[in-house]
């Protein structure tokens, strides 16, 4: 990911508390799971199934493209929110410019 490592997601403890707390937002290219947290940073956390893309590297390449779009609108996410992209096939197919457009109706 190209996000700063103080604006990821690494613990599977912190997936899982996500997946099962949180409150599910959807758009045609991707669903959020938006958590409230204690931490004072939106920390930000990306699953690309191998239901999308066989292969490692669209995968990571769709993982790169969504980090990508978010880094840009970092200062506008709630700082005391966790963040889970579940990415749905579409985003292959979409631009940097409709990545962005999702991102903000959900803000």
């Amino acid at each position: 990911m190209a996000l700063a490592k103080r604006y990821r997601l690494a613990k599977k403890r912190d997936f899982e508390k996500i997946k099962k707390e949180g409150r599910l937002v959807q758009t045609p290219l991707f669903s959020v799971l938006i958590l409230g947290s204690q931490i004072n940073a939106p920390r930000i956390g990306v699953i690309v199934s191998k239901k999308i893309d066989q292969r490692a590297v669209v995968r990571n390449q769709l993982r790169r493209r969504l980090a990508e779009s978010l880094k840009s609108l970092l200062d506008r996410l709630p700082k005391d929110s966790w963040f889970l992209f579940l990415v749905k096939s579409k985003l292959k197919e979409a631009e940097f410019r409709e990545i962005g457009q999702e991102i903000e109706k959900i803000l």
